[in-house]
């Protein structure tokens, strides 16, 4: 298996597989979990080097630890579980892209600002309450949406926003000559 770069588990008929990620090879560069029991807690504990992308979408996590052990990733798919917290990916200069929809999140970490080559950033569907820690990051896409964001902070640091996904909440704003559609929040 040392040849082996990626890995596809899924569920199979409603079925979850049973994972234990600490186990998979060590030279994998993408690994896809979706679907799978991974135990409620993902805790990488070996250093992965080669790993670009990870995604445990589905998987009913509450937590996921040790993501500094991954440093090169670029990617991380963490939608449709139970985290309350984003985990802490403030070590991961490299990433690009992190989703984490449909979870029961209530706040954006500060060190979001930090990851300056993170591009899209998909936080819907959650519970988070105030967006003031996105201004100034470097997100070019960004989705709220079906939050319970109260009000819209000044957001012009946000100069990099190229395209927003459908907002779905309940009032507008306009950044320079993007549109903000914000609808679906309280």
């Amino acid at each position: 298996l040392t040849k082996l770069t990626s890995i596809r588990l899924s569920g199979i008929n409603n079925k979850r597989i049973p994972v234990d990620f600490n186990s998979l090879p060590l030279c994998l560069k993408d690994i896809y979990l979706d679907y799978c029991d991974l135990g409620g807690v993902l805790d990488i504990t070996t250093d992965r080097p080669e790993l670009n992308h990870l995604n445990v979408q589905d998987s009913e996590l509450t937590e996921i630890k040790g993501l500094e052990h991954c440093l090169n990733i670029h990617s991380v798919y963490f939608n449709d579980n139970k985290l309350s917290t984003v985990p802490d990916m403030s070590k991961l200069l490299d990433i690009t892209a992190i989703g984490l929809k449909n979870n029961e999140i209530t706040e954006v970490p500060d060190y979001i600002k930090s990851l300056t080559k993170l591009y899209a950033l998909y936080l819907s569907h959650n519970k988070i309450k105030d967006i003031t820690a996105l201004n100034g990051t470097s997100v070019r896409k960004l989705d709220v949406s079906c939050n319970e964001i109260e009000s819209l902070p000044d957001m012009s640091a946000m100069t990099n926003l190229a395209g927003k996904d459908e907002w779905n909440n309940s009032y507008e704003a306009f950044l320079d000559d993007y549109k903000l559609e914000l609808e679906g929040n309280k």
